[in-house]
């Protein structure tokens, strides 16, 4: 128990270094200076989602190796909060990220800078039906994602070193925004992993845990980080 114990704290440690990492850099930022007077905010914000998601990582490690859950036990269902699709067939606090019983996480607020403005609800989605290539086996990955501006999925690969080609974030159909509430399983919504389909293999995110895409099936931009690579 203690060295699951440490496990838990290298990781929240890890986060707190690449948040750390991550404010240095937009905040010493010499390009995109075409953002107004809200400039501050909007490195803020991008700061502030990338430290929730590592948070988050952490956390859902932590229901695995303390609490017991498997892989599709984690749980993101919060009523009233998120989307009623999220709800699995049988609900277990221990393995809930947002339950005081499981992880005990906050649900966050908008980031309104950084959301796309067309975004009203379901700004943060958890699925599990996407790929990402190099990054663990042929399975799925659970992921974390948010439906961002095409400013702030520039920035967010700028300063991950990943390549906007052109200048443009990375365009893939293997869609990050879609309804695939993961709920593990429950027969009534789906929502299971769904191995070996949607694969993104644009090859500037090849092997990138988390980065931002853009998807050319509906034109949204989509930040992601996997909590578990599968």
């Amino acid at each position: 128990m203690r060295d699951e114990n440490g496990n838990v704290l290298l990781f929240i440690l890890i986060a707190i270094v690449l948040y750390g990492a991550l404010t240095f850099a937009l905040s010493n930022s010499d390009g995109a200076s075409d953002f107004n007077t809200d400039t501050e905010q909007f490195k803020a914000e991008l700061g502030e989602l990338y430290n929730y998601a590592s948070t988050m990582q952490s956390v859902v490690q932590k229901l695995k190796t303390i609490n017991g859950c498997d892989d599709n036990d984690i749980d993101f269902y919060v009523s009233g909060v998120t989307h009623a699709n999220y709800q699995h067939a049988d609900s277990n606090f221990r393995c809930n990220v947002f339950h005081p019983k499981g992880g005990g996480m906050s649900y966050a607020s908008r980031p309104d800078m950084i959301i796309d403005a067309g975004v009203t609800a379901d700004y943060y989605r958890f699925i599990g039906t996407q790929s990402i290539d190099d990054v663990g086996t042929t399975k799925s990955e659970l992921i974390f994602s948010a439906l961002v501006t095409e400013q702030a999925c520039e920035q967010i690969n700028t300063h991950m070193d990943i390549t906007n080609p052109s200048g443009n974030p990375p365009a893939s159909s293997a869609r990050l925004d879609e309804d695939d509430f993961f709920n593990g399983g429950n027969v009534a919504t789906t929502g299971e992993y769904n191995d070996n389909v949607n694969v993104i293999t644009v090859s500037q995110l090849a092997g990138e845990k988390s980065g931002c895409v853009h998807d050319s099936t509906d034109g949204n931009y989509a930040f992601y980080h996997v909590l578990i690579a599968r």
